[in-house]
């Protein structure tokens, strides 16, 4: 990044930026049935460690890591609990004494 100016001491309020972006390349890697459980497990725990971090409570957790022709994959059911509170101010009301007063409805 760089800022135009005309002398030594005279800066514009314009700037040059310049970006370069690289370019990824898609790879297809086998591996071995202990590595794919392993990143099934750490992607699951990510999941849940995400869910717990949004304030939600993960009552249960019924997982099973199986394999499906090529793929590795994780089925089974979460049981959570999410708080439907929020919290809203309130605001305070100022009250004379007299409007404290009980009135007397007995007539």
């Amino acid at each position: 990044m760089s800022q135009f100016h005309f002398t030594d001491n005279f800066y514009l309020p314009v700037y040059l930026v310049r970006q370069t972006y690289l370019g990824y390349k898609n790879e297809q890697k086998t591996y071995t049935e202990k590595e794919a459980k392993r990143l099934a497990s750490e992607n699951l725990k990510k999941y849940l460690d995400d869910l717990e971090e949004k304030g939600i409570q993960i009552t249960e957790k019924n997982v099973i890591i199986e394999r499906t022709k090529k793929k590795y994959v994780v089925k089974g059911t979460i049981g959570t609990l999410k708080s439907i509170v929020s919290y809203q101010p309130t605001k305070i009301i100022e009250q004379s004494s007299e409007e404290r007063q009980p009135t007397d409805e007995s007539d």
